[in-house]
């Protein structure tokens, strides 16, 4: 781990030490998420949003590379079986209704009928839908349309970023339904593909711009829960050429690292962020930095990296913690704990750490020493020597009564975990 990464994070960088798997809770809500965003929940989409799946291996697959992902998922097999057992039940709990879908190819290896594992019960279980139940059968009279399934081969040619076929299914749509209110969206989105990948700072600074006022938008109306497969690759072009651009602390959201982040590179976000002197004291960095670590499952430094945050911006951290989309929910049950505890915002920031530590104990043999002398360090480092001799004996009950001198309420919790 580089020197400046040991300075935001202030972890020994072993990720391993750190479990990952999520919880129930977290798995509903992240089925929720996706029926929200999407009106269905696809188990490909749930292994990408919670970390399973690297959204590069899966355009891999998708673009024939690799046979199937079992090689990519092999690792994760059961915590995944698992995940996916919880998330099947509780979208049927949501009254969602189970369908069979196939997934095919893209570019060179488009038409093909992909499988995603060999194994055919994993298989089953990857390529079953649920959605919302079709209310009235008149409904699908009305989607099988002409306009519509031109719209629909519109939408597959721009995901797959093929803007020769994205022309051709642009003009069939013109032949079938002239005026189609998609025909500008769609003109914007083709154009952005035929682009050259931009080269210097200033082009990719401009890239950025057409990005938030016209292509972003286009794509969400236009391909809707498919935006993302067109967008990322524009997305790493612009981070790609805004690398060499010095930052500008006015303007963080200009920087190579935002651009990876939307493009989903997350070790172009890390290695953009910790390449700026002194990021860990801009809170947009310490976000991004946090968010990359954990999307490469390095959880120790994105857990260190969120501390530094609550350290340095405490109403970042406390907006970022509250979020739906948090992904560890231990932080975030620690943080509930700390505000129930102690009542402000302020007083919880100050505290998180040992909060955290009284919540996970295992983080004891996984954290380094804190070695100022303000109570917050000084309760960390009681509540870890306390969780190494939990024993009630002289040792054991001097350590009880120097957290209890420093903050009663941490003793308080202490006891009530034993």
């Amino acid at each position: 781990m580089n020197e400046l990464q040991d300075e935001t994070t202030g972890w020994d960088g072993d990720s391993t030490s750190l479990p990952m798997t999520p919880a129930v809770a977290e798995v509903q809500a992240g089925v929720g998420q996706l029926v929200m965003e999407h009106g269905e929940y696809v188990p490909l989409e749930l292994l990408l949003a919670m970390n399973f799946l690297d959204y590069e291996n899966y355009r891999s697959w998708r673009e024939g590379r690799c046979r199937t992902l079992d090689d990519i998922l092999s690792d994760e097999s059961d915590d995944m079986r698992e995940l996916l057992g919880t998330a099947g039940a509780w979208a049927a709990e949501l009254g969602l209704e189970p369908e069979a879908m196939e997934f095919h190819g893209w570019w060179e290896n488009a038409g093909a009928v992909l499988a995603a594992s060999s194994d055919p019960a994993l298989d089953r279980m990857l390529r079953i839908r649920f959605r919302r139940g079709r209310e009235d059968e008149q409904t699908d009279l009305f989607l099988d349309t002409a306009p519509a399934r031109a719209v629909t081969r519109l939408v597959d040619a721009l995901a797959e970023g093929d803007a020769g076929k994205s022309w051709e299914e642009l003009a069939n749509l013109d032949r079938v339904h002239p005026g189609h209110r998609q025909r500008d969206n769609a003109r914007k989105l083709v154009g952005a593909l035929e682009l050259p990948a931009p080269t210097d700072p200033r082009d990719g600074c401009h890239r950025m711009e057409m990005m938030e006022r016209e292509w972003a938008p286009a794509a969400s109306d236009l391909l809707g829960g498919r935006a993302r497969d067109f967008l990322v690759p524009l997305w790493r072009s612009i981070g790609r050429a805004l690398e060499s651009e010095a930052f500008d602390p006015g303007y963080p959201e200009r920087h190579a690292s935002r651009a990876y982040r939307e493009g989903t590179d997350w070790e172009g976000v890390r290695r953009s962020v910790l390449a700026v002197p002194d990021s860990g004291r801009c809170p947009e960095f310490l976000v991004r930095l946090a968010e990359a670590c954990w999307r490469l499952r390095d959880r120790a430094g994105a857990v260190g990296t969120w501390f530094t945050l609550c350290d340095t911006a405490p109403d970042v951290f406390a907006n970022l913690v509250d979020s739906p989309g948090f992904p560890d929910w231990t932080l975030k049950k620690a943080w509930r704990t700390a505000l129930e505890r102690e009542r402000e915002p302020e007083t919880a920031a100050r505290w998180l750490l040992a909060w955290m530590l009284l919540e996970e104990p295992g983080l004891a043999g996984v954290l380094e020493t804190r070695s100022g002398d303000d109570p917050s360090s000084c309760a960390f480092e009681a509540a870890r020597s306390l969780l190494r001799h939990p024993e009630p004996d002289e040792r054991g009950m001097a350590l009880r009564s120097k957290l209890q001198a420093i903050h009663p309420g941490l003793l308080e919790r202490f006891l009530e975990g034993r």
